[in-house]
């Protein structure tokens, strides 16, 4: 994000799939179920975050970043 306000990481992987028009599909807890056809188990991967390359276990929905916080969606 290149504000200094506080956003969720949720709301930030929401924007980059409005924009890039990437299918997402979150879980109940809003953790990514699916993004762009690879649902969580395909290939025994699943969908992971990290924030300044340091994996989370929270949901994105309840994880804040700012800038220059770097956020990565993974499938692995």
């Amino acid at each position: 994000t290149s504000s200094s306000e506080e956003k969720k990481a949720w709301t930030l992987l929401q924007n980059a799939s409005a924009l890039s028009n990437i299918a997402l599909e979150p879980t109940n807890d809003f953790n990514p179920k699916r993004i762009d056809g690879f649902p969580n188990g395909f290939d025994g991967k699943e969908w992971n975050f990290y924030i300044n390359d340091v994996k989370q276990s929270k949901s994105p929905f309840n994880v804040k970043v700012k800038s220059p916080d770097k956020v990565v969606f993974r499938f692995e």
